[in-house]
């Protein structure tokens, strides 16, 4: 567990010194990880490759903004 701690130190407020970098990751959890999470859920039955796929494209076009909900 320390080992842990000493690991995070130097990072832990690196917000601080990057403004642009948010505090939490609600939007991550929120945003990016529930919308891959639905997407997953309706393709049920579509392999691990697909799976991979799938998020690779979800997070591209992200990226590129040009997907909407």
């Amino acid at each position: 567990m320390r080992s842990h701690v000493n690991n995070a130190l130097p990072f832990m407020f690196t917000y601080v010194k990057y403004p642009e970098i948010p505090k939490t990751t609600n939007f991550l959890e929120g945003g990016v990880n529930k919308t891959i999470s639905e997407l997953l859920s309706r393709h049920r039955g579509i392999s691990l490759k697909q799976k991979a796929s799938l998020i690779t494209y979800f997070l591209d076009k992200k990226k590129r903004g040009k997907y909407e909900k």
